[in-house]
């Protein structure tokens, strides 16, 4: 508190004084831009638009808009259509799964015979060749 008999000269130099002054007109005024809004569900073709301050330090100004009620479609998923689609999800995976298989199976027997060729120091001379293709394996 200040005393009126201390020396104004000393007052200054020893203590800092700062006042706070807690007041909504400190803020700025509020805008348009400084609401938000949030859309409730679906219900009956019916939903709520409820505005609110997004920014919480602002005084005056624009004024809170009301709810809305909007019409609005509600989108129902059906539980079948779900079904199938995981179904057929499923199979593929499946097919690609057994495609891979069969390949590799198919180049670990070609491997197989490559090695036992290299192994045995057998000159490459189209005898010692297995010529395969596709045409013959359908045979």
């Amino acid at each position: 508190m200040w005393d009126p008999n201390v020396d104004i000269n000393t007052f200054e130099s020893t203590c800092d004084l700062s006042i706070i002054w807690h007041t909504p007109y400190a803020c700025p005024l509020c805008s348009d831009a400084d609401m938000g809004t949030s859309e409730g569900d679906c219900v009956n073709g019916l939903k709520n638009k409820t505005y609110y301050w997004a920014n919480a330090y602002c005084y005056g100004g624009a004024v809170l808009l009301p709810t809305e009620v909007l019409e609005c479609t509600e989108v129902k998923v059906n539980k079948n259509v779900i079904a199938i689609i995981a179904v057929v999800g499923a199979a593929v995976l499946v097919a690609a799964f057994s495609g891979i298989a069969y390949l590799y199976h198919k180049n670990k027997k070609l491997y197989s015979e490559y090695s036992k060729l290299k192994v045995n120091n057998v000159p490459m001379e189209e005898d010692n060749f297995r010529i395969t293709s596709l045409d013959d394996e359908e045979k």
